[in-house]
C-alpha cells in the first residue's frame, strides 16, 4: 500500500526532530570534552591539582552549581546533556571560585566556545552516517 504524502512527510519530520536532538547532544558532549582536556594531553585546561577540571558542571535551563570532587568525573556534565530537548539550554561552568582567572589566562572556555561549529559540523556527519 502506497504512503499518503501527509505520512511521508510527518515520519520525515519525525526522523528529522530525532536527528537535530542527537547532534546537539553530541556537540555539547564533544564541546565539555574539549574544555576539559588538560593541557599536558594538548588541551587547554591548566591542571595542577585537579580542582579547576574537577569542578566543572552543567544545568540544563538554570546555572550549575555544586561541589568538586576529589577525581575527574564527566558522568554529572553527561548526564545533563541527555537532558536536553529541543529548546532547552545547556549551561557548561566551573564551580572553582577561581576559574575565571585561569580563563583569563589559559582561555580554555573561549577557545572551546569558538570551536563550536566545528563540533556541530562533526556531529552532523556522525548522526546523518548514523541514521542512512
Amino acid at each position: 500500500m502506497a504512503k499518503s504524502f501527509s505520512d511521508t512527510i510527518s515520519k520525515w519530520t519525525q526522523r528529522m526532530n530525532i536527528a537535530m536532538e542527537a547532534v546537539a547532544k553530541e556537540s555539547a558532549q564533544s564541546l565539555a570534552e574539549e574544555v576539559s582536556k588538560p593541557r599536558a594531553k594538548g588541551g587547554r585546561m591548566p591542571v595542577d591539582t585537579g580542582f579547576l577540571r574537577n569542578s566543572m558542571a552543567a544545568a540544563v535551563n538554570s546555572i550549575p552549581s555544586g561541589e568538586s570532587s576529589d577525581v575527574f568525573d564527566m558522568q554529572p556534565v553527561t548526564l545533563a546533556i541527555n537532558k536536553l530537548k529541543a529548546g532547552d539550554r545547556l549551561v557548561l561552568g566551573f564551580t572553582a571560585n577561581y576559574a575565571r582567572a585561569m580563563e583569563y589566562r589559559y582561555f580554555f572556555v573561549r577557545s572551546a566556545a569558538m570551536n563550536w561549529p566545528l563540533h556541530v559540523d562533526k556531529s552532523i556527519k556522525k548522526v546523518a552516517k548514523a541514521i542512512r
